[in-house]
């Protein structure tokens, strides 16, 4: 039981750390689901097994109910790095790949970044790449 336990911690120690510090889409998506997948493990044994400070289920809860905003945190931070990097680009072709890769993460982790983040994700393109929403653009004409 100790090893499952101290397994699990440091997994989520490391995850928890990679989730607030990368920039990288993968490695986050990646990080947020070990980070929940070890905590509820905890959460399973907490019944059995005493925890200094927060207990699991708190750690779980408070997880859950911040995920939202801290998807929302990553893409804003992350996206505005990445447009940082593309404009470094002279290349439209290197500009448009860091993009459709940037997306193709996002896409790939869709289940978890939740359609809020994803339209959060759109408005940021809007906004940070001067893209013309196509509505908008019908709408004024």
């Amino acid at each position: 039981t100790y090893n499952y336990i101290s397994r699990n911690i440091r997994i989520g120690s490391i995850a928890a750390q990679n989730v607030n510090t990368t920039k990288f889409p993968q490695v986050f998506f990646k990080s947020l689901r070990e980070l929940i997948i070890t905590t509820e493990n905890l959460v399973r044994i907490e019944p059995f097994w005493r925890f200094e400070g927060r207990g699991p289920s708190e750690q779980l809860e408070d997880l859950n109910n911040r995920k939202d905003a801290i998807i929302k945190g990553f893409l804003n931070e992350s996206f505005t790095s990445l447009v940082a990097e593309m404009e470094k680009k002279s290349s439209p072709s290197q500009k448009q790949k860091m993009f459709d890769d940037y997306q193709q993460s996002l896409l790939n982790n869709k289940d978890i970044l939740g359609e809020e983040n994803f339209e959060f994700f759109k408005k940021l393109c809007y906004e940070k790449l001067n893209v013309v929403n196509v509505d908008d653009e019908e709408k004024s004409e």
